[in-house]
């Protein structure tokens, strides 16, 4: 079956990194107001506050922590694996929760580096010293890692028992799908999905998106047609995405159209009807979702709702607009090297 491009709209892309806890009392109230700023995606006033309190107390393991997370989020991966190995190492033999959210972070930055042997290491460790609420994630991590390294075996364990751990299995299947597909694992990739369909708690929306993701859409569209019947709310954004696929492009649409209606404030629905108005080259118009998306938007959405924006810009031919607000997405999302070559190019068009 056709395999579709759309499966990260449906799954999250990767598991979070662990919870953010206190700072020491010493420092307390300036870790805080550190943390306060990272919430606040103010990166560099996050780096300015835990630097100011690493110079007068350089013993601090929560502001090397904070230091590393502000890193982290701005994409300067090096820097933060420095920094969150600073606290493990401050805290030798200490496995206490600031050093294993440390750890948690440290062994992120290593697969993110391609460091995987050694990001296994870590995830092995953790696996050992966390409790029982924080394993399914862990395991799954180190399965991920596992993945990049070649030893789909020894992935697969992992995945399962992420899987026996977890209350959100359907979100792992996606997730472990996405790893052994993107390494080349096809056989493996589809078993999770058909377990999916087969597996007794499966309702019709759940076996709808997953026929959706095979690329199945006669399936998708009638097993979400029964979700939508039976008062499931998101199933007709899925349906939409159906159509789309199908170049069934007045019936999404109407679909799209319909989500927005319902719930004004479902970001993601404004993303990917902009992201629909784009391929339609209708910038202007998808210009105004996109704006309206904003309004709502966190996380991954408001981040591909802010590339949508400027690349709308770009396509309609005002470079200079199109730089700003590239110059301004790089800085809070330097790691997409795809919005990087976008800004490197239209700061050769614009200068």
């Amino acid at each position: 079956m056709k395999k579709h491009l759309f499966i990260d709209i449906i799954c999250a892309g990767t598991v979070a990194a662990a919870v953010l806890t206190g700072c020491g009392k010493s420092n307390s109230l300036s870790c805080q107001a550190g943390m306060s700023k990272i919430e606040t995606c103010d990166y560099q006033g996050a780096i300015e506050s835990f630097n100011e309190i690493i110079s007068k107390d350089s013993s601090n393991r929560d502001a090397y922590r904070g230091l590393g997370i502000a890193y982290y989020k701005l994409g300067d991966i090096k820097t933060a694996e420095e920094q969150f190995d600073t606290v493990i190492t401050k805290s030798g033999s200490r496995y206490d929760s600031i050093c294993l959210d440390a750890m948690k972070y440290y062994a992120e930055c290593l697969t993110k580096s391609g460091e995987y042997d050694k990001a296994i290491e870590y995830y092995s460790t953790l696996i050992d010293e966390c409790g029982k609420a924080d394993k399914a994630d862990l395991y799954y991590l180190r399965g991920c890692a596992y993945v990049h390294t070649g030893n789909e075996n020894n992935a697969a364990l992992d995945f399962e028992e992420a899987i026996s751990l977890s209350d959100n299995s359907y979100s792992l299947y996606c997730n472990m799908y996405n790893e052994f597909m993107a390494s080349g694992y096809t056989d493996r990739a589809e078993s999770y999905l058909r377990r999916l369909i087969s597996s007794k708690d499966a309702d019709d929306f759940l076996i709808g998106k997953t026929y959706y993701l095979f690329g199945d859409y006669t399936q998708a569209e009638q097993f979400l047609k029964k979700a939508i019947d039976a008062g499931e709310k998101d199933a007709a954004f899925y349906l939409a995405l159906t159509y789309e696929a199908q170049e069934r492009y007045s019936e999404a649409e109407d679909l799209y159209m319909d989500c927005i209606n319902k719930d004004t404030s479902n970001s993601e629905a404004y993303n990917q009807y902009g992201a629909y108005l784009i391929k339609r080259f209708k910038y202007t118009e998808a210009l105004e979702y996109i704006s309206k998306g904003l309004e709502s938007a966190k996380g991954e959405t408001k981040k591909a709702l802010l590339y949508n924006q400027a690349i709308c810009y770009e396509y309609l031919g005002d470079f200079s607009k199109a730089l700003d607000l590239f110059e301004s997405y790089v800085k809070d999302y330097s790691d997409d090297t795809k919005a990087l070559r976008e800004y490197t190019f239209l700061k050769s068009r614009v200068s």
